[in-house]
């Protein structure tokens, strides 16, 4: 069975084309500014400030500024993303490798041995799939900065990479290979309040070669739909959707989106079909992405909104700049 290799990026306040960004927030309550977000990528993405107390303060500096996302009810471990989720369609996805970089007020400490503070993935909520064998390994649990390694699970990870005004800047990068129907990423948060953290991940997973539904959906949006989840998996991309047979794949998306813009590629004939959308409007690193070598158009557009809508969500799903 052929694969593919299909790249996973996601923002939350730090920009991809800053190596060492200065991102961060203040948690000290004492100072005049706490609660306000220096530096962050807005508005696309944007920090996150654990403030239980809506009382004493009902908008923080960040909220106004359009900054942060608050949290007001922290979990243990709190879920960013779903990346994929093919496990209604009985597919399964091989996680390759996994980059994250995270600016946190928390980190790794003597005696808690969590990745609290690095955004990690797992496949289940509340549970770390990352084992923490590195800290035993290779970390006497002092205090940072600390690198620690494991060969086991070739996974690394550096604590105070690098220096910001507040909190720590934590690293982790694992290679090597996660069967995983389904790929969430998340941070231990531990039920902490005050806190911020801000991060930016990039995973690789290789997907066996399938009909694909191009279509970006919202995940809540997609778990309504029992025969969507049937007819093809999730992806946060938009792009690779995998299912079983083309033409069911066409028939939901007939059914339940008619008025909205979508596609469907049938890897047998390396077939594009095009519901609501011209074939000459189609991107040119989305055909790349693509690459069919025939097109069907199943209904041209009546007007335009629906095709636009389409690419600009794509485009903003796969950080694409035009």
């Amino acid at each position: 069975m052929p694969f593919r290799l299909v790249t996973y990026g996601k923002e939350y306040g730090l920009p991809w084309w800053e190596r060492n960004s200065s991102v961060y927030c203040q948690t000290d309550t004492s100072a005049s500014d706490y609660g306000k977000c220096y530096n962050v990528f807005v508005p696309w993405h944007k920090a996150y400030f654990v403030e239980t107390d809506t009382a004493t303060y009902p908008t923080l500096p960040c909220e106004s500024d359009g900054t942060c996302i608050r949290i007001t009810n922290p979990p243990f471990f709190y879920t960013l993303d779903i990346l994929y989720d093919f496990a209604s369609t009985g597919k399964q996805g091989i996680v390759k490798w996994f980059y994250s970089l995270t600016h946190c007020s928390i980190t790794l400490y003597e005696y808690q041995p969590h990745f609290q503070g690095f955004i990690v993935p797992n496949e289940v909520d509340n549970y770390e799939l990352i084992p923490t064998s590195v800290l035993a390994v290779t970390n006497p649990f002092g205090s940072p900065p600390f690198l620690g390694y494991d060969p086991l699970i070739n996974s690394w990870i550096y604590v105070d990479r690098y220096k910001i005004p507040v909190g720590y800047v934590n690293e982790y990068m694992h290679n090597d290979s996660f069967f995983m129907t389904k790929l969430m990423v998340g941070i231990t948060i531990r039920r902490f309040n005050r806190i911020y953290f801000a991060g930016k991940v990039i995973a690789g997973v290789l997907m066996e070669t399938s009909p694909i539904a191009v279509i970006p959906l919202d995940y809540s949006e997609y778990l309504k739909y029992n025969e969507l989840r049937r007819a093809f998996g999730y992806s946060t991309d938009g792009i690779n959707q995998p299912g079983w047979n083309a033409a069911d794949m066409i028939r939901v998306l007939k059914e339940l989106f008619p008025d909205r813009a979508w596609m469907v590629l049938d890897d047998k004939d390396s077939m594009l079909y095009l519901w609501n959308v011209n074939f000459p409007d189609v991107p040119e690193w989305l055909l790349q992405r693509l690459s069919p070598t025939s097109v069907k158009v199943l209904k041209s557009p009546s007007s335009l909104d629906a095709e636009k809508s389409l690419f600009t969500l794509l485009e903003q799903r796969n950080n694409v700049i035009q």
